[in-house]
């Protein structure tokens, strides 16, 4: 199975790149511990673009980290499947043209 795990987030702006920075410590730590693991592709996916598009849509199983607000305390997070993950994002669409969202690259 293709396995994307894309990381999302500006790290200038602290804590909105959480994402990045973890892709970051999960390659390190797959590096000292595993050998290459087939089909597992980490993607720095940065402030998200439409070239992201492609790997995504050629993984069959894709696994985003990015930094929500998900109305909780520093360092709370949620695990978003299926329809919840579809409905949490149409719910928090970005408001200009300027911004991608997630739902942009479908």
């Amino acid at each position: 199975m293709r396995t994307l795990i894309l990381g999302i987030g500006n790290t200038l702006l602290t804590d909105e790149g959480v994402g990045v920075h973890v892709l970051q410590a999960l390659e390190t730590a797959l590096a000292a511990e595993h050998p290459p693991i087939d089909d597992l592709t980490l993607l720095d996916g940065g402030t998200l673009s439409f070239t992201l598009a492609g790997p995504i849509e050629d993984a069959e199983a894709l696994i985003v980290v990015d930094a929500a607000n998900i109305k909780g305390e520093p360092g709370d997070w949620v695990l978003l499947e299926g329809e919840a993950m579809d409905a949490f994002l149409l719910g928090n669409r970005k408001s200009t043209v300027h911004e991608v969202g997630l739902t942009d690259l479908r």
